[in-house]
Order: C-alpha cells, then sequence, then structure tokens
C-alpha cells in the first residue's frame, strides 16, 4: 500500500468534519443576492430546508428516519483525528506539523462558529415542528469538545493560536473559561495509542452521550457571559455558501 501524503493525510481528517453535518440555508437577502444569478437553484428550493452531508452522496434532503448513530459517532471519529495529529507530530518537522495543523484548526473553527450560529436560529428558520433540534444542539456540541482537545493539546499559549478572520481567542474567552484558565497554566493532556478504543457500542455511545450533555450543559449554564454575538448571522450565511457550495463572494 502506497504511504499516505501529507495531503492525503490532511484532507483525510477533514473530511470526518464535514461527515453527516447537518445544516440549512436560509431563505433571506444574504443567500437569494448570490444564489439568483445560479441555474440550479432557479429550479431547486433549497431555502428553509434541513440538509445532511452524507459520506457517500454528499449533500442529502433530511428526512425523519434518518439513522442518528453516525451523529452520535462522530464525536469518536475527531477524537482519533487529535491521535493521529499526535502521531504525525513525531514524524514531521515542526514547520510542517504547524503548518498542517493551523490549516486544521482553521477549519475547525469554521465548524464550530457555524454549527453554534445553526443552532441558534433553528427555530427562526425552520417552521417544522419535528425539526432535529437536538441533533444541532448535540452538532455544536461535538465541535465545541473537539475545540477544546485541540487547544489543549497543541496550543498551550493563546498567542500560539493561528490568527482567523473569526475572533478566536474572544471565543475562547467566552464560551471556553475553563480552557483560558487552563490556557494561563499552560497544561498538556497526555494521550495514549491504547486509549484509541478499537470498537464502540450502541450502549457507550448512550453513555458518552449523556455525560457530555450533562457536563457540558452545566458549564454552559454556568460560564454563559452576556455578549454580542463574535460573528454576525450575515457571515455565518457566507461562510456556509463559501464552503458548502463552493462559492466566491
Amino acid at each position: 500500500m502506497d504511504k499516505e501524503t501529507l495531503d492525503q493525510f490532511s484532507w483525510r481528517i477533514a473530511s470526518e468534519l464535514w461527515d453527516e453535518l447537518y445544516f440549512f440555508i436560509p431563505n433571506n437577502d444574504v443567500f437569494l443576492s448570490v444564489l439568483n444569478d445560479i441555474e440550479y437553484f432557479k429550479t431547486n428550493n433549497i431555502f428553509d430546508t434541513i440538509f445532511v452531508i452524507d459520506q457517500y452522496k454528499g449533500p442529502t434532503l433530511y428526512k425523519a428516519d434518518r439513522n442518528k448513530l453516525r451523529v452520535f459517532l462522530k464525536s469518536e471519529k475527531l477524537k482519533r483525528n487529535i491521535y493521529s495529529l499526535l502521531e504525525k507530530q513525531q514524524s514531521l518537522s515542526s514547520n510542517a506539523f504547524k503548518f498542517l495543523l493551523d490549516e486544521y484548526y482553521k477549519q475547525v473553527t469554521f465548524f464550530l462558529y457555524i454549527s453554534n450560529w445553526m443552532q441558534q436560529n433553528l427555530k427562526n428558520t425552520i417552521k417544522d415542528k419535528k425539526v432535529p433540534e437536538g441533533i444541532f444542539h448535540y452538532q455544536y456540541n461535538t465541535y465545541k469538545i473537539h475545540m477544546e482537545s485541540l487547544v489543549k493539546q497543541f496550543y498551550p499559549k493563546q498567542y500560539d493560536l493561528p490568527k482567523s478572520n473569526l475572533n478566536t481567542i474572544e471565543l475562547i474567552d467566552t464560551d471556553f473559561i475553563e480552557i483560558a484558565q487552563d490556557l494561563k497554566k499552560n497544561p498538556k493532556l497526555n494521550f495514549s495509542k491504547d486509549d484509541i478504543p478499537n470498537k464502540i457500542s450502541t450502549d457507550e455511545i448512550s453513555l458518552k452521550v449523556n455525560q457530555n450533555q450533562t457536563q457540558k450543559e452545566v458549564l454552559q449554564q454556568k460560564d454563559k457571559i452576556d455578549k454580542q454575538p463574535i460573528i454576525e448571522p450575515s457571515d455565518a450565511e457566507k461562510l456556509l455558501l463559501k464552503k458548502v457550495f463552493k462559492l466566491k463572494i
């Protein structure tokens, strides 16, 4: 088997971020002004509708009977990305690994912002009473926990965080209060390859989901700070267009 190239590795771990992403496109002026001139969107109504990024089919229309197991498996897949990055850190030069890591960090930041924006705007956009609100909440928490692990393990100091159009420092200071405190102490997590699960049962998944929701909801309520959003709705919408539909706007 041919050795995996750095580009292939980068694509593989990034694809785990996209896999089983639940998203929707709001029917508003920001999107209409961009999409009106594209033939596909003249004949297909994609607005105010929930889609899922299927691993094999790409963006597909969400149906209520869709198997939710892949959503709950995603947190374990993203944890494996951390292990994969740790292994790469041992085999790459410091400059090569920093480039790889920073690019991945920027992608995680995008998914964190977008998933947060979607869970906040879901009820105002999708009028269907059967909307899977819990899935969007869990999806955001999955990316949030993944970002926490990424920052704790690879960015022990705030000034090491990659520069981005999104204010990551402010994001950590508001939503990740425990992370901001830990960063000042310069912590390091210790992961071992022995910790990587080979098989995950549905019982284990249910247990992990309940534990994560309980812990995170408590922290979120305790540490919530009443501030203005760090990303405007119009900016979040444009990010969706650029990333999902590859549009240049």
